[in-house]
């Protein structure tokens, strides 16, 4: 199980690392889980650090906060989500904000989410999500 936490607002979340394009930028990034978002988002915020410029990017065909149009696509791309003892590779297209709609949290939405079982024990606060499927998976090191 990939383990998730709570933010400062009480919104639930996992960490994941974004690999984007043929050079293999990357960054880690935190993915606030929205069970009413039909696409992952990221905020050009968590976009900055990969280096590659916003304007370049294909024009999104969805339509996003309040109705309006996103950024762009990145369609190259994967996130690594990291449980115990595996590490599970998801293939993504990802909406990146606009940065006029001052997005302030990069969202897993249900393109990934429908993979996965999100299980929440409030006795302990313990957020988790169970994969039922991937783009591929691999031992995680221990050492």
């Amino acid at each position: 199980m990939i383990e998730g936490g709570f933010d400062g607002d009480g919104l639930p979340f996992v960490r994941a690392r974004l690999y984007v394009g043929p050079r293999g930028h990357w960054a880690d990034i935190r993915l606030v889980l929205d069970l009413a978002a039909h696409s992952s988002v990221i905020t050009p915020r968590d976009f900055g650090p990969l280096g590659i410029d916003i304007a370049g990017l294909p024009p999104a065909e969805d339509l996003g906060v309040a109705g309006r149009p996103e950024r762009g696509w990145i369609r190259d791309a994967f996130l690594l989500l990291a449980a115990d003892d595996l590490t599970y590779r998801f293939e993504v297209s990802l909406i990146v904000a606009a940065p006029e709609l001052g997005a302030r949290r990069s969202v897993l939405g249900q393109d990934l989410l429908s993979r996965c079982v999100l299980v929440h024990d409030p006795r302990d606060g313990v957020l988790s999500l169970d994969v039922l499927d991937s783009d591929g998976e691999f031992q995680t090191s221990t050492a």
